[in-house]
């Protein structure tokens, strides 16, 4: 199988999946795995090749990414002599490659439809691919500090991607802005995208899928760029459909329930993809919303409103659902929602409630042994600081 660097927009969703926080980041073992098998199959396509390498990125014959005196945007004519007018990316590559490393390959190009030319040194492809070499065997031996280090300077997207995957599993990635480089690559590939519209639908998608990992300004920022693709078409293509994950979600909370029928589920959000972390049960990636939930016990009583999270695929398939204990504010959904919430987004429309017309009968609170005893739990996983943990437990105990 003959291998390439990873495709222009799927390099965005792959870098933002294993770039989340502590709690939902992937184990370093699956990195180290792949990072083996990626290095096996660059090696036998031939990696590390000597040929010409100007740093720039091109699609639907335009320029995306510039270098030299081409800018994004421009419109390539031809390049080492060679037509390139209505050429696909790989005979642009094959021109590009055919001109002698370290020399000058001359190309001409159009901006605003204004013919002009240029002539572009030729850098060694070898020597950014022995690099990601060394990066990926450092990688395969968990060694994720030298793997960083041998990207240093490096801004092709999948060195950028292979540095955050590094930074994410490493013991000290608070000391890496993780962030600031997964935004940085956000924007480079909306931005490739806005420029070559046969990118745009896979670049739409990756961004939906982006969320949990992207600053909420820059989010902000490259959703309204998506939005305006096509008066907004591009954007609705890649939307999942709303009232098939409502249902599965729904559906996963009533299987954990004594009396199903009994439900009155609320659902003020829509969803948003990403990983949740189980404390218990692992990580579970899908389509993630937060809500709550009330129903009935074995003694035909109403327990109160307890807070759920839900994870499904895009097709409508439960893949995981939790709830907190009855009447809790203090539980690990509950708490991990909270963090969850300002990511996602209202519901498109207004839930209908699913009621039982019988009076909601609010259960008596769980006793005092109880919350303090949950109260520790949440201590001991950590989701509670000591100081935390001490406010709380005088406040459970004073009765506030």
């Amino acid at each position: 199988m003959k291998a390439k660097l990873t495709p222009l927009t799927s390099v965005l969703a792959l870098a933002l999946a294993v770039s989340s926080s502590p709690a939902l980041a992937g184990p370093d073992e699956d990195l180290r795995d792949a990072a083996r098998f990626e290095a096996k199959e660059y090696r036998n396509a031939g990696w590390p090749v000597d040929r010409c390498y100007v740093g720039i990125t091109f699609g639907d014959g335009l320029v995306l990414t510039g270098a030299g005196d081409l800018q994004p945007g421009d419109r390539l004519t031809s390049v080492n002599s060679v037509d390139v007018t209505d050429a696909d990316i790989p005979a642009i590559t094959n021109a590009f490659a055919e001109a002698q490393v370290g020399g000058y390959v001359p190309v001409t190009y159009e901006r605003d439809g204004v013919p002009a030319s240029t002539q572009m040194l030729c850098g060694n492809l070898a020597d950014e691919q022995t690099r990601i070499l060394d990066a990926l065997d450092y990688a395969g031996k968990k060694d994720w500090y030298d793997c960083i280090d041998a990207l240093e300077g490096l801004t092709d997207r999948y060195a950028v991607n292979l540095k955050i995957r590094c930074a994410s599993v490493s013991r000290k990635r608070d000391d890496y802005p993780i962030r600031q480089w997964t935004d940085g690559l956000a924007r480079d590939v909306i931005s490739s995208a806005d420029i070559a519209t046969s990118l745009r639908e896979e670049a739409a998608k990756s961004l939906r899928n982006a969320r949990f990992n992207l600053s909420g300004a820059v989010y902000a920022d490259l959703l309204s760029t998506v939005q305006s693709w096509d008066d907004g078409a591009v954007w609705d293509s890649v939307k999942p459909d709303h009232a098939l994950l409502s249902e599965a979600a729904r559906q996963a909370i009533r299987n954990r329930l004594i009396d199903p029928s009994s439900a009155i589920i609320e659902m003020p959000y829509g969803f948003v993809f990403g990983e949740w972390k189980s404390w218990i049960a692992g990580t579970h990636t899908g389509f993630i919303t937060c809500g709550y939930v009330n129903a009935k016990n074995r003694m035909g009583g109403y327990v109160g409103q307890t807070a759920f999270v839900a994870v499904v695929t895009e097709a409508g398939l439960p893949v995981f659902a939790d709830m907190d204990k009855a009447n809790s504010s203090l539980g690990l959904v509950n708490s991990q929602c909270n963090k969850t919430i300002p990511m996602l987004p209202p519901a498109p429309f207004e839930e209908p409630a699913e009621a039982d017309p019988t009076p909601v009968i609010i259960k008596e609170g769980p006793s005092l042994a109880d919350e303090l005893a949950e109260l520790a739990d949440l201590h001991a996983a950590g989701v509670l600081t000591d100081a935390e943990y001490a406010e709380a437990k005088a406040k459970v105990i004073a009765g506030d």
